[in-house]
């Protein structure tokens, strides 16, 4: 980064990215169970998926968004017809924005083409 650049892009100290990627499923694919203490967001790009977060089950079709939460365990079963892509980020806040996650739903409704 350039000098100039720094006081642009102002280090974050509420959100600490760990880990994103994309990975395609294949037909019938699961994934889970699992606990773990970061947040994660799941964006379902084509396909589809069924989540389970603790006890609460989800379907989501292509263009869902979801929202793991720390300590929520999670399983996923993938499209068992045709491959399921997703994209994810792994995360942490700081402690004043932990608490306004906690309220938020775990499937947010959103319309077409909506940008998070």
């Amino acid at each position: 980064m350039k000098p100039t650049e720094a006081r642009f892009w102002k280090p974050q100290k509420n959100l600490r990215i760990l880990v994103t990627g994309i990975t395609v499923d294949p037909p019938g694919a699961t994934y889970g169970p699992r606990v773990k203490k970061n947040n994660e967001f799941i964006w379902i790009m084509e396909g589809e998926a069924t989540a389970y977060f603790d006890r609460q089950v989800i379907k989501a079709e292509a263009g869902s968004i979801l929202l793991r939460r720390a300590g929520m365990k999670d399983y996923y079963e993938w499209a068992p017809k045709h491959r399921t892509v997703h994209a994810y980020i792994h995360f942490d806040l700081d402690s004043s924005r932990k608490a306004m996650l906690a309220k938020a739903p775990a499937y947010p409704k959103s319309q077409p083409n909506d940008v998070l």
